[in-house]
């Protein structure tokens, strides 16, 4: 005989565990889990969880994320082609790499670059 999850019928609560061993089907416990658990459901519903989003920027703010983007892809190579298929979506393109973005990225790398030099000599 399997002894598999037994759910309680008002909240959903698997009383056959041990931590709910204590729980009391109807008991204002059980009601307040089960009115969340509604609630929940209800503030779900219709919603796709992978849904897409519009951010407007205006074109300071549009550079710095570009710049910021780019910074991260320098102290994080790895995550450059991650990072370039973000800045693709707003900035101008040239065989599939966003311009500004490597733009910056060049900038900050000569600045890392030039950083390392100047502390290795100290």
């Amino acid at each position: 005989m399997s002894m598999g999850p037994r759910p309680c019928r008002q909240c959903g609560i698997d009383t056959g565990t041990l931590h709910a061993s204590k729980h009391r089907a109807g008991g204002e416990e059980c009601k307040e889990i089960a009115k969340l658990r509604a609630e929940l459901a209800q503030a779900n519903s219709g919603r796709d969880v992978l849904e897409e989003h519009a951010l407007e920027l205006n074109e300071g703010d549009r550079q710095m994320v570009l710049m910021a983007l780019a910074h991260l892809s320098v102290e994080r190579p790895g995550w450059d082609d991650a990072l370039n298929t973000l800045a693709l979506q707003i900035d101008n393109q040239s065989d599939g790499r966003a311009l500004m973005y490597d733009d910056f990225r060049t900038l900050h790398r000569r600045a890392v670059v030039a950083e390392r030099k100047g502390s290795s000599r100290s």
